[in-house]
């Protein structure tokens, strides 16, 4: 959603996000990256601390795909920490943020080695060998024996470190002047609801406690991102889909009034009529009268 990539975007050049995820990559000495959702780049290759071992594998057209395909497998789990160990033996974790219950992006961190990990030599795959050169082969496994090693309790207590900044993040993201954008993402959830819902009965206290504002700042705030009447647009959608069940003709006005979401037929005839310019009945007769002269 256009939306949830703004929001994303906005959090992740925020110069106290980067304050906060440029402390912690200090502190763990590990690089750092907040990916927008959905995934879509290896961008922790370019962070300080990246693993050059990763950078220089990464480098190479399958094993751009393959990282790629490894990071994005990672970003499956939208709810929890995950930490995953690729083909090399190096561990990689991914910490989800959210917004009003929405996925925004991902915290990246590791390319380490893990002392209990039982891989503790490189194992190159036969296409890696044919993508270098003899020399570049020598460098890989340079960087391979290289790379940082930790504990598994040293590295569990750096990403419960990155699960406290990411839980600060969602807290900065409702209270700081991003918040301005989430405005715009509970509209989103608005109309998703009205678009799901529009043929129940829909009362502006169920949508106002949904998205966690009061009645009036609920229209004011619709009015305002989409520049119509929340009641209207919900009318609309409801008049869409009356014109499509009256194309269909296979149903009383009254019935198609209520299975259209309107309480009442008279209540349905006066929307009708003021949007549509006639009445249901009309509107019928002059689609039949179309119908017929195409045929």
């Amino acid at each position: 959603m256009k939306i949830v990539t703004e929001l994303a975007l906005s959090l992740k050049n925020s110069p106290q996000v980067k304050r906060w995820l440029d402390a912690f990559s200090e502190t763990a000495q590990l690089p750092v990256y907040f990916a927008p959702a959905p995934f879509k780049d290896l961008g922790i290759m370019d962070q300080k601390y990246a693993n050059p071992f990763c950078k220089m594998v990464s480098a190479t057209e399958r094993g751009c795909g393959e990282c790629a395909s490894f990071q994005k497998k990672m970003t499956e789990n939208t709810q929890s920490e995950n930490s995953q160990f690729c083909g090399h033996g190096l561990v990689e974790t991914t910490i989800p943020i959210h917004f009003d219950y929405q996925l925004v992006g991902y915290l990246q961190t590791g390319h380490i080695r893990i002392q209990e990990h039982p891989q503790k030599s490189l194992k190159r795959p036969a296409w890696l060998d044919k993508s270098l050169q003899a020399k570049e082969r020598v460098q890989l496994s340079e960087f391979y024996e290289g790379t940082p090693t930790l504990s598994q309790r040293q590295y569990d207590d750096r990403i419960e470190l990155l699960k406290m900044i990411a839980s600060q993040i969602e807290i900065y993201a409702k209270d700081s002047s991003v918040k301005e954008k989430g405005e715009t993402s509970k509209i989103a959830l608005v109309i998703d609801y009205l678009k799901t819902n529009f043929k129940k009965k829909i009362s502006l206290e169920t949508i106002s406690k949904k998205v966690g504002i009061s009645r009036f700042y609920l229209c004011k705030l619709f009015l305002k991102e989409t520049g119509v009447n929340l009641l209207d647009y919900l009318n609309g959608l409801r008049l869409e889909n009356a014109k499509l069940l009256l194309h269909e003709g296979n149903q009383k006005i009254a019935e198609i009034a209520f299975e259209s979401g309107f309480q009442s037929v008279p209540h349905f005839n006066q929307v009708f009529k003021k949007r549509v310019g006639v009445s249901p009945k009309q509107y019928l007769k002059q689609f039949l009268v179309t119908t017929n002269d195409l045929d």
